[in-house]
């Protein structure tokens, strides 16, 4: 005789204390999808249960005026995800380096402040010119590095940082689209 985990089918083998209660199939795919970086359905189960907790983001910006602004935006899209957004590097869980390459030595300050950084139990995203123009490169040269993203894909930012704290390979996304450009929006 089994036991019943939320979302098996009841059945005459199966033993249950409780009443059985239908899962949303949602709640399901998320069970299998955090089965698949290594935690046990009775753990995804009650992760998905429990209240968030507040996670918290650093925000360093070097540089222009633009930066300025893409550092706002970027403020307003970790908020929006549930992110407490401080400019203390000390005890964040993720650590963005928003870089300008128009300032001289944009670089040397990015690997300087980067190579402080890669003992930090964070995930460390630059993003801004530097990481347009670098790309891949930063990647190579820096792999402690968890998420490169460009001024035009600031808005999968959220995104990247999830996949990041699951444990997924750095990623890299400096796609700048002339045609219609999202830099803006």
């Amino acid at each position: 005789m089994g036991w019943a985990f939320p979302g098996d089918a009841p059945s005459a083998k199966t033993r249950t204390r409780k009443p059985f209660k239908a899962v949303p199939r949602r709640i399901r795919r998320e069970n299998i999808h955090a089965l698949a970086h290594g935690l046990t359905a009775r753990s995804a189960w009650n992760t998905l249960r429990s209240p968030p907790m507040t996670k918290r983001m650093a925000l360093v910006t070097f540089g222009c005026q633009m930066n300025v602004h893409d550092s706002q935006r970027m403020e307003e899209l970790m908020r929006a995800a549930g992110y407490e957004v401080s400019s203390e590097v000390e005890g964040a869980d993720v650590i963005v380096l928003n870089t300008c390459s128009v300032r001289e030595k944009a670089e040397q300050k990015l690997r300087s402040e980067a190579g402080k950084l890669k003992k930090a139990d964070a995930v460390l995203v630059v993003a801004g010119c530097v990481a347009q123009q670098e790309g891949e490169s930063l990647v190579k040269a820096m792999p402690f590095v968890d998420v490169v993203v460009g001024p035009d894909n600031l808005s999968e930012l959220p995104a990247l940082v999830r996949e990041a704290e699951l444990g997924a390979a750095p990623a890299v996304r400096t796609v700048f689209d002339l045609d219609s450009p999202r830099c803006l929006t």
